[in-house]
């Protein structure tokens, strides 16, 4: 039983009011030590979903995800992580890890952190699994990737022991709760250039926020307008950015890079199998037009905030020049290699 979990569930059922930033660590950082039971667990994050998450109680719970995690270090900066919240109401194709390799075969150093799937049909370990890497890399493995191809995968359920007190109950829930927005905000490798997507301009704005308190370089919280957690090809995605630890926001739309405009249904979410086909057809040249703008327009962002094109048109232009080269099909398969060979070590 955890004093500090129960005082937070009184706060907001009986207080109604938001913790404040210490009553939120104190909070999750009982349940991270293993001292709250799966019912005061559930209860609080039913709770915090109900109402919506408060960006006190996001910075304080943020602060025990990035102390309980494993850390990677000696990598380059500036680094790169693009990561959706999930619990969108259109579950799309992997785009954020496609986007990540196109970004990486452009020169960007990639830190991509992520789990297997909890609210779609295809998370990243499941994605990249399915592609032939191994997820499994501890820190050194990981960052040694980095240097060796400039692009690694931090596993949420191994770079986080204390998720083991909340990883079955999240399952059993089956919606998204609070740690759907501090998995992404967290990075082990401590990520200062983030492309961060969720399925509410609400939430983004509350996760810029958050990162406005992070030290981020650059970084881009986005909302496309079907309540996709990714820069839509289908109409207006909203953005929050953060750069020098200034927030502004504002609105794309395909059409402003001379896009074509795409039914957002067509890259749906399907099999991680399926999803992986579907990147190898684009990266050799074959695959469906809408998913080749999909992961170049997401890519473009990425770009942009690693510095490596100056805009996100810029960046488009990058992401379909390396794949037309054949450069993100070399990178896919160097990272598989490295994956593979450092496991089997």
């Amino acid at each position: 039983m955890s004093k500090n979990v129960l005082n937070a569930i009184n706060i907001i059922t009986n207080d109604q009011r938001d913790l404040n930033e210490n009553e939120a660590y104190e909070a999750l950082n009982d349940i991270m030590i293993g001292q709250a039971d799966d019912d005061e667990i559930a209860e609080l994050l039913t709770c915090l979903a109900n109402k919506s998450e408060s960006i006190s109680e996001i910075n304080g719970m943020v602060k025990v995800m990035q102390e309980q995690c494993l850390t990677v270090g000696q990598v380059d900066y500036p680094l790169l992580d693009t990561c959706g919240t999930g619990g969108a109401t259109i579950k799309t194709f992997n785009v954020s890890t496609a986007a990540a390799f196109v970004a990486s075969a452009a020169g960007a150093n990639v830190a991509k952190h992520g789990n297997r799937a909890m609210t779609s049909k295809s998370g990243s370990a499941d994605f990249l699994e399915a592609l032939g890497a191994k997820i499994d890399l501890n820190p050194h493995s990981v960052s040694q990737c980095i240097k060796k191809t400039g692009i690694g995968f931090m596993f949420a359920q191994s770079f986080h022991p204390a998720m083991k007190y909340v990883a079955h109950i999240r399952k059993s829930l089956g919606f998204r709760t609070i740690f759907n927005l501090l998995g992404p905000l967290t990075n082990p490798a401590q990520a200062n250039c983030r492309i961060l997507g969720t399925g509410s301009i609400e939430i983004a704005e509350k996760m810029a926020n958050a990162l406005t308190n992070m030290n981020i370089r650059h970084g881009l919280v986005v909302t496309g307008n079907e309540g996709i957690d990714e820069i839509s090809i289908m109409g207006e995605t909203h953005i929050f950015e953060i750069k020098n630890n200034i927030l502004s926001s504002y609105s794309i739309h395909p059409s402003d890079f001379g896009l074509k405009i795409h039914d957002i249904k067509k890259v749906e979410s399907k099999s991680s199998n399926e999803n992986v086909e579907i990147f190898r057809n684009v990266l050799s040249g074959n695959g469906p037009l809408e998913y080749l703008d999909f992961i170049c327009i997401n890519a473009g962002a990425a770009l942009y905030v690693t510095g490596h094109a100056s805009s996100i048109a810029n960046g488009i232009e990058l992401a379909n020049t390396v794949i037309e080269d054949g450069d993100a099909a070399a990178k896919v398969a160097a990272f598989i290699d490295f994956t593979q060979k450092s496991v089997s070590e």
